[in-house]
């Protein structure tokens, strides 16, 4: 399954609200992700479940090379997102992994724990980074066609501050530009 029909599968499985806790979301939305951008979800020593911090344990953290944590992923409930930074924050510091991803499933920011600055001044305004692109596809006998909203990896990195579209949900993880995202040796995409 190409990577725009898994985002398509899960916006229509969040929107039946067949993601109802943490779990849910990492089986089926996180991993799956994972799985579709070239990571071996199934080896514990690439994506490492449960990672203890310290502090407490990230639900994931994805390590590049092996055994060494590069992103933490911090998923909460439906809805209860943005409750998890302070807490990834405190992983990230104690760990001194760069890169924090914080999901509920439908809303996705993107941290640079290291940048300075309060919460809401690292929030980069989403029209800095998307590109919009019209798609006709056929339904039936019919032809529907709408817009998506692509958001560019490349560039929320090396702005270095989180993304928050201003109705949330999965559009964020449709990307364009170039399909290896790196920042300082950081592979996002396997």
């Amino acid at each position: 399954m190409a990577l725009a029909e898994t985002i398509a599968d899960i916006t229509s499985r969040l929107q039946q609200g067949r993601f109802p806790n943490e779990q849910a979301i990492s089986q089926g939305i996180v991993l799956r992700l994972l799985q579709e951008l070239g990571w071996d979800v199934y080896d514990t020593n690439i994506i490492w479940p449960g990672f203890q911090t310290g502090e407490g344990r990230a639900d994931f953290a994805l390590c590049h090379p092996p055994s060494k944590p590069a992103v933490f992923i911090e998923v909460k409930q439906p809805g209860k997102a943005e409750d998890g930074v302070r807490q990834a924050l405190e992983y990230a510091f104690h760990t001194g992994v760069p890169f924090i991803v914080l999901t509920d499933g439908k809303t996705w920011s993107f941290y640079l724990p290291a940048e300075q600055g309060s919460y809401e001044d690292q929030e980069l305004d989403e029209r800095a980074t998307i590109n919009q692109q019209l798609t006709v596809q056929k339904k039936g006998s019919r032809e529907v066609s709408r817009t998506l909203t692509l958001h560019n990896l490349d560039a929320i990195l090396a702005v270095g501050y989180r993304v928050r579209s201003a109705r949330g949900g999965i559009p964020a993880l449709r990307l364009h530009g170039s399909k290896r995202v790196s920042r300082k040796g950081l592979c996002l995409e396997r």
